[in-house]
């Protein structure tokens, strides 16, 4: 709160609080198409980790999402190599 009034007194530029980051869901619209695919991992990898977490936390299981995590858990954990 103060900091803007410190800049003011002292005739320096402010911090610039925008970020220039791009998210996954703007990259997924707007990627070049041989960046595409990669993106699309990220997104399919993150959504399994979210709601793994999800499942864990609340034992409830979303019925969209059952085939794609047994699929993936059988993927990530179920074949460890004994």
């Amino acid at each position: 709160m103060f900091l803007p009034i410190y800049y003011f007194f002292k005739n320096l530029k402010t911090m610039k609080t925008e970020s220039h980051h791009k998210n996954l869901r703007f990259l997924s619209r707007h990627a070049k198409p041989e960046n595409l695919p990669l993106v699309k991992k990220i997104i399919k990898d993150l959504r399994y980790e979210r709601g793994k977490e999800h499942v864990r936390r609340t034992g409830l299981m979303h019925s969209h999402l059952s085939r794609k995590l047994i699929q993936k858990y059988i993927e990530f954990e179920g074949n460890q190599g004994y």
